[in-house]
């Protein structure tokens, strides 16, 4: 049984307009992917009666291993191998923050400053990576 209190009026509002324009689509398109499958899906989720409602998503198997190879990236630009802790990462970030700092290298010329920055935004997004992953 669909139970719709707790969809606001504009909403139910909104949701009657799409599925009076897409009807025709409904009559006449009804494969897997085609878009009145997808919109079913879609209303299904929203109302928490579809066949998926209550799961999570399993999460391809690419972004698992994406996201294990970065974590490796941003270990390898705070020159950091193996175990790590969190007391690692703050004592390499600072280290390299140092020596690549805009205040360290500003007597340089202006090429170097533009690596220098560059290094910094990489060291940065990996500390920011990894103190959330290591609660830091």
């Amino acid at each position: 049984m669909l139970s719709i209190a707790f969809i606001s009026v504009p909403d139910m509002l909104l949701l009657l307009a799409v599925l009076l324009l897409l009807l025709p689509t409904f009559l006449v398109k009804r494969t897997a992917g085609g878009l009145a499958h997808k919109l079913g899906r879609l209303v299904g989720d929203l109302t928490g009666t579809g066949p998926r409602a209550g799961q999570q998503r399993a999460r391809p198997p690419e972004l698992e291993r994406s996201a294990a190879s970065l974590e490796e990236k941003y270990k390898k630009i705070l020159g950091l191998t193996g175990a790590i802790s969190p007391a690692d990462i703050k004592r390499r970030w600072r280290e390299l923050s140092r020596q690549y700092h805009p205040d360290q290298v500003q007597h340089l010329g202006p090429k170097l400053r533009v690596v220098a920055e560059r290094e910094m935004k990489d060291i940065n997004a990996a500390y920011e990576y990894l103190r959330k992953k290591y609660g830091l």
